[in-house]
């Protein structure tokens, strides 16, 4: 029992954490909570929690925790530990989390004991009703050991605004899905610092006990994992591979990042998993990964006889479904009528020509036979909106291709060798689209300048990277059995090196007058053939500015209802001109 405060002035508040979560580790704001003490009830029913909880706070506050308190606050009680399933002691500890956590969105260990009026070594008899209600999903803690901070969760918020019973998480008769997912929230709270790493274990080996009627929970406990040789540690590497494996189809991690989820100093452990002498790899649990066929000592996956054994009747992510989300489907991409120069326009045709499925397939037999390269590596080059990256979308959907867009930006990482581990995988992964497409799909490096420019002296290690990469597609574009085709706004920046291995390389100029006139008439359909051509003769414009300001001109339509006239679509004209003369100083200034 705790001892009786003295005077509320005497009782000084210590500062709250200002950065409470949710239990999925989302921030909630304090009007969140404030709505529970605000609330006023849809029925006619006055009773509510809110008002419970608030008449437990104030007297608690005011007084401390004493024995005779019970017995005052029995209505309030009682509503309370029913409607929450929780005893009386959590309930007034409750009430000082949903208050305190209003201002602050977290309470800290000493400010409970504190509001009871207790020592912190009192306090400690307290720490079971507090983890038996955070297991409930009332309430989430964060921190190390006993000294935590609180925060209720969005789900009792939400049980308040209703004024219903809450129900808890649910913990038993998990399916094998349920419970993976639930593996992976908690792995990702703790990456983000949510979850401390005990609890992380501790909430995966307490599903697993609650939910034995699994096939994958049995297996578990009639391993290795749970013999006296084996470290919380290590079975938690081991749960972290197999939610990897289930929810996200892969399930090799680097030795280095699975480090920040054990326990702290463990150095003895990273240099046994380096040197392949810790209990899961001698237990054959666990194994290095694997990089292009080479043992990667560097990482660690799932051995064979886990992945064949521990999964029966579990529905397994598929990584081919997780790897391709980059993949844009020929039949979802809209027609569009395009116009090119001359020049342009027969480049274009052929290369349309040779991507028809019959004849792609007749033309790399014919290479075939005469030992030569089957794959065919193309570069457009041109200003920016003249149509490069409109034109691969055209072809793919006229060709019946899909295009497998690769963004550099998520290609290239800070971490030393991930890029260039990145970069083979993209390959990798096109390959297996080739084999198991009807039709070849298209690889398609977009707006490519980093990536195909001239190689540079290594001064940083990024200047190595770089370079490396550049070697990697140097060598992939060689052994390429597909289509790759990448788009560039700087051809004179283009590696020697890349430029000897593209078989077609086609120019995108700025059209010219009647191209442009067709284009005026496509964009703008109420447009005469005179006025599409007097647009076109006084502003020599790409396809990217007149879609501009063609959009203009729908944008003007709706908000005012009136059509707009050729004057008001040459007033677009001109503040497109201005936009492309104070676009061209960034850089460089253009000589006269």
């Amino acid at each position: 029992m705790c001892k009786q405060k003295k005077t509320r002035q005497n009782m000084s508040r210590r500062p709250f954490n200002r950065h409470g979560r949710n239990r999925h580790g989302n921030m909630f704001m304090d009007d969140e909570i404030q709505s529970v003490k605000e609330y006023a009830p849809e029925t006619t029913d006055t009773t509510t929690a809110a008002s419970h909880f608030t008449r437990i706070y104030n007297t608690v506050e005011e007084s401390g925790f004493r024995a005779d308190l019970k017995q005052e606050l029995r209505e309030d009680l009682d509503f309370l530990s029913e409607r929450f399933a929780v005893d009386d002691e959590s309930v007034i500890l409750l009430s000082a989390i949903l208050e305190r956590s209003g201002s602050n969105s977290s309470v800290s260990f000493e400010d409970l004991a504190d509001y009871l009026g207790c020592s912190n070594i009192e306090f400690m008899t307290y720490h079971d009703k507090l983890k038996n209600m955070e297991n409930a999903g009332l309430i989430r803690s964060t921190g190390k050991g006993p000294y935590r901070n609180y925060s209720v969760t969005k789900e009792l918020v939400k049980s308040m605004s209703k004024n219903t019973k809450f129900e808890p998480v649910k913990m038993t008769d998990l399916s094998v899905e349920e419970m993976f997912n639930r593996f992976d929230l908690m792995i990702a709270d703790t990456f983000h610092g949510i979850l401390d790493e005990d609890d992380l274990i501790d909430g995966i080996e307490k599903l697993i006990d609650f939910n034995s009627q699994l096939d994958f929970c049995k297996r578990v406990k009639e391993s290795a994992l749970y013999s006296a040789l084996c470290s919380q540690d290590e079975r938690k590497v081991f749960f972290i591979l197999c939610t990897k494996y289930v929810c996200h189809g892969d399930d090799t991690f680097a030795i280095d990042r699975l480090m920040d989820y054990v326990s702290i100093f463990r150095y003895d452990l990273k240099r046994d998993f380096l040197t392949g002498a810790s209990f899961l790899q001698r237990n054959g649990l666990v194994e290095f990964g694997n990089n292009d066929g080479q043992a990667d000592e560097k990482s660690l996956a799932l051995s064979d006889k886990v992945k064949n054994g521990f999964f029966n009747n579990v529905i397994l992510e598929n990584k081919q479904s997780v790897e391709h989300r980059d993949l844009i489907k020929a039949s979802s991409i809209t027609a569009k009528n395009l116009f090119y120069n001359k020049e342009e326009e027969e480049q274009v045709n052929r290369l349309e020509n040779l991507l028809d499925d019959g004849n792609f397939f007749l033309v790399q037999e014919r290479l075939k036979e005469c030992g030569m390269r089957q794959g065919f590596n193309v570069i457009f080059y041109g200003g920016p909106g003249t149509g490069k990256t409109a034109t691969v979308y055209e072809l793919a959907r006229r060709s019946g291709r899909d295009i497998f867009s690769i963004d550099m930006s998520q290609i290239r990482s800070k971490w030393v060798g991930d890029s260039e581990k990145n970069i083979k995988a993209v390959f990798r992964i096109y390959k297996e689209m080739c084999k198991t497409s009807k039709v070849k799909p298209i690889l398609l490096f977009n707006e490519a300048d980093a990536v195909f420019g001239k190689r540079i002296q290594v001064e940083r290690s990024v200047d190595q990277m770089n370079n490396t990469i550049q070697n990697i597609i140097l060598q992939e574009m060689e052994d390429l059995e597909g289509v790759l085709i990448a788009t560039t706004n700087l051809e004179n920046n283009l590696d020697e090196a890349f430029e000897r291995r593209f078989i077609y390389k086609i120019a995108f100029n700025t059209p010219d007058a009647d191209s442009r006139a067709k284009i005026w008439e496509t964009m703008v359909p109420s447009l005469t053939g005179q006025e599409a051509g007097e647009l076109a003769n006084l502003y020599q414009f790409s396809g990217g500015n007149i879609e501009n300001i063609a959009r203009k001109f729908q944008v003007e339509y709706v908000l005012t209802g009136n059509r707009p006239t050729v004057e008001s679509l040459k007033a677009f004209c001109e503040h497109e001109m201005l936009s492309r003369k104070k676009t061209s100083r960034i850089g460089y200034q253009r000589s006269i």
